[in-house]
Order: structure tokens, then sequence, then C-alpha cells
């Protein structure tokens, strides 16, 4: 279903926060016209600038139609008229969006950020002729990935045979399970699930990189005790093993085992990540694209882990373009973990959203020189979509 808000003209230069500001930049260039594809579970935004160009981005995974009113109604007239030349001008602008709603920052407007920070980054990117990695220095290159399975509610024999029949099947050294109930305070979906699946999987993936996530299930006490049993059969993750929240518990988990224990994927405040690396909370720390703001918060965070020693591996489990732009940031970052995440539930990780995508081969993704994200958004998955766009 395609339906527009049309030209919103007098309402923009009213109450653009840069309205007084535009005499300082060029009157060519600028963004003229923002706009949103709401479609399920996923939120894509597309930026216009007024020489034609154009870059795709996506709000974060969840709540989209949430997400695109705060887009429209707080981050739009911030866009609009302002200039878009490079690095620098989409900093000034991210800048002006991130802070300028004083009184309604949180989970879903950060999230609406993401889709105009990443559309920034593939506008610039396209109209440059080089990929977003290099846009932010990286380098195009071939990333490893784990295999991550999102399900609880399989009988632990099954879910080793179908996660072991992936990895067979797609090359990958890696895999991630789900262990506990999330925020189940030590319940497993089925009684007993988590202490069976520890060894079980052990055994069966021989000298793979195993990982576990457990997404806050467990106190303090029963995270570390869960540890133990991971220590044992020589897992080398331990994921969120406390609410995300409770950052004593964490820490306390973190410096009783030897297993390193990673988080951070749930938060949208840069700064709650960065007290994670310098407090000593995580051992990996693992930015979502989406839920934290885009591409410059996430490279922020990797950057004070950097200076911690600390790997940084994107929380990257959707099939949408939140995959291809996490690709894109391991590239730009010089402490990027061992493997990127990839779900492993959906073997052909497509959902009709974009072509052009990486294939999965020899247990790993490449980013090549191709412009932008390296995928085509498609015209009949818009098509569905439910569109609002706001102009200049």
């Amino acid at each position: 279903m395609l339906g527009e808000i049309g030209s919103q003209t007098g309402f923009h230069a009213a109450k653009s926060p840069c309205a007084s500001a535009q005499a300082s930049y060029p009157h060519t260039m600028n963004i003229v016209r923002v706009e949103s594809f709401v479609r399920d579970r996923f939120g894509l935004v597309r930026l216009t600038r007024e020489d034609g160009a154009q870059g795709w981005g996506q709000m974060a995974h969840g709540d989209p139609d949430v997400c695109a009113t705060l887009l429209h109604r707080y981050l739009a007239p911030v866009c609009l008229g302002h200039t878009c030349t490079g690095l620098a001008e989409l900093t000034q602008l991210l800048d002006a969006c991130e802070f300028g709603p004083y009184k309604s920052r949180g989970t879903h407007l950060i999230r609406a950020l993401a889709g105009i920070d990443s559309a920034g980054h593939d506008l610039l990117a396209t109209a440059a002729g080089v990929p977003v990695c290099r846009l932010l220095g990286g380098e195009p290159m071939r990333l490893p990935v784990y295999a991550s399975s999102l399900k609880r509610d399989t009988r632990p024999a099954d879910e080793v045979d179908t996660m072991l029949r992936y990895c067979e099947q797609h090359g990958v050294s890696a895999v991630k399970l789900k262990v506990g109930h999330r925020l189940g305070r030590h319940r497993s979906e089925d009684a007993g699930r988590t202490e069976a699946l520890i060894p079980l999987a052990a055994a069966a993936f021989g000298d793979r990189s195993l990982k576990v996530d457990a997404n806050g299930s467990y106190t303090a006490e029963e995270a570390i005790t869960v540890g133990r049993l991971l220590e044992q059969n020589g897992y080398d993750h331990y994921e969120e093993p406390c609410p995300y929240w409770r950052f004593d518990d964490t820490r306390a988990v973190t410096e009783a085992l030897e297993i390193p224990v990673a988080g951070g994927e749930q938060d949208c405040c840069d700064a709650v990540l960065i007290h994670q690396v310098t407090a000593g909370c995580v051992d990996i720390i693992q930015p979502d694209v989406g839920y934290l703001g885009g591409l410059r918060r996430s490279l922020a965070v990797a950057a004070v882990a950097a200076q911690h020693d600390m790997p940084c591996m994107p929380h990257a489990p959707n099939p949408s373009l939140l995959f291809p732009m996490s690709m894109h940031l391991s590239c730009a970052m010089p402490n990027r973990g061992a493997y990127l995440e990839r779900n492993a539930n959906r073997p052909s990780f497509d959902i009709g959203m974009y072509t052009g995508l990486s294939p999965l081969v020899d247990g790993a993704v490449t980013v090549d020189d191709t412009p932008g994200w390296g995928v085509t958004i498609r015209d009949d998955w818009l098509s569905a979509c439910q569109h609002q766009q706001s102009q200049l």
C-alpha cells in the first residue's frame, strides 16, 4: 500500500532547527526529500539530495511505524535543506538530529536515527562510486561468519543436528546457540535443556568455535554456574548472561569467569556501551547498528573498545538491510572480532527486500567494491510498503 504525506514545505521552513544557519551552507547538494517505507517489522529510509543522488538506509528492526512517525516529526525537519556533500557535513547533520529532540530521546528515536545515518552514508558512498566501508576508512574484505541460532524451543539433539548440518553445508567454523529462557531466571523452555545442550554440542561440533547467548536469563550467581559448565566444555563466548541493564551483575560474571563475556546489543545510548567497555563489564562489546543509531555511533564505541584492546563484534542476526550495513561496519573496525553474526534459521537468507548480497561461501561473506551497500532494493518489496515522505 503506497500512501504519501506529501509536500510540507511551510512546516519545514518554520520548524527546521537549521533554518537560521542556512546562510552558512551552500544552496546546492541539499537534502530535499526524506522518505520512509514500512512493511511488517522493517522500516527503510531513502534520502534524496538536490542533485538527484539518493541513499538507502534502515531503521532498527521492530516498531517501524512508531519509528517512522518520529522520523518525520523530529528528524526530517533537521535533514531537509541541510547540505550533504561529505562526512563532515553528514556528521553535522547527525549531531543536529541526535541532540535536537531534547525531550524525546529514547530507543525509538535512536532507531529512526539509524535510518538517517545509514541512508546518508549510502548516499555519499554511492555518489562517490565507492563502498560504504571505504568511505569510512576501511577496505572491502572477506568476513568469516558464525552461524547464529535464534531458537530456544528445540530439543538439544535436534538443535545440534540442525546447526551441524548448516555448518557443514556452508563451511562455517563457528556457531552460537541459545541457552536459558530470556529474562527467565534460570528457566529453560524445556527443563534441563541448557545443561543437556552445552556438552552435547561440544561433543558434536569438534574444533569449531562455540558460543552461547543467554539473553539475560540469569542472576550473577546462576550465570557463573552456567559459565563454569561452558568453560569445562570449551566454549569461547558467553553473551548477555544477565539482564542487560544490570551492569554490576554482568561485571561480576566477567570477573569470575575465564570465558569471554559479551554484551551491549540492546542499548541505544553510546555512552552506556562505552561505560560497559571502560568499567570492564564485558570482554567483547556488541553494538547493533540499528539499535544504536547507525554507523557513526557504532564506530565511536568500537574506537573506545580498541583503546582498551577489546574486540567489537556487531550484533547482526537480521536478514534485512541491517546485515550488509553490519558487514560494512565490520570492515571499518580495526578491532573487529573474528566472526560476523549471521542468522542460520533462514537458510536462504532472503526476505525479498534486496538483491546483490554476497553469498555465504566457505563460511564467509565478502564486501566488494560495489558502491554503497552493494545491494539493490527491490521495487516489488517497496510496492507493499506504507510510504511517507517529507520534502523541501
